[in-house]
């Protein structure tokens, strides 16, 4: 058990972290920063959706409790992607909060279904897992215009990340 543990703790210690930055400005101004080192998540994955369609999802979550969440159908590799004009998708972004308060309408969160683009830098995944691959992936991303009905608009700039990738279609 003893081995075990000790060789647990040497694999997390050599992992990449995986890394997502984001500015907001309006109503949740601030840069937030999500590191899976720090008790936060970024992670990208690629599957087929309930229509069938090749879809991304990037999940970044701090380990304070903002977020930003893309879902974005029509995804095949490394390239540029726009959310609405005909791509189906959605962005999410939030403040204490996470994706459950967020369906339940709170007041920290702000949503679009068009205005963002991801870039999707690279997308290399060597390794086999069951049914798909993993890797890590890096890109970019903006929304113009996120909305909540109750407290206006805010836009998000400057995201960068650096996630864990996995691809099961």
């Amino acid at each position: 058990m003893k081995r075990a543990l000790v060789a647990l703790a040497a694999c997390g210690a050599q992992a990449t972290p995986h890394t997502a930055t984001w500015a907001v400005a309006g109503d949740l101004a601030g840069v937030r920063a999500a590191d899976d080192t720090q008790g936060g998540r970024a992670t990208c994955t690629a599957a087929i959706d309930d229509d069938g369609a090749p879809t991304l999802t990037l999940f970044f979550a701090t380990g304070t409790g903002a977020g930003l969440h893309l879902t974005l159908a029509g995804f095949d590799r490394a390239g540029s992607y726009g959310l609405g004009a005909g791509a189906r998708g959605l962005a999410v972004v939030y403040d204490l909060a996470d994706l459950l308060a967020c369906s339940q309408g709170s007041s920290r969160c702000y949503g679009a279904a068009s205005g963002c683009t991801v870039t999707v830098d690279d997308w290399d995944l060597g390794e086999v897992l069951p049914g798909g691959r993993a890797g890590v992936a890096h890109g970019s991303l903006a929304c113009t215009a996120l909305e909540n009905d109750r407290h206006g608009r805010v836009a998000v700039s400057a995201a960068r990340f650096s996630c864990r990738a996995t691809d099961w279609r």
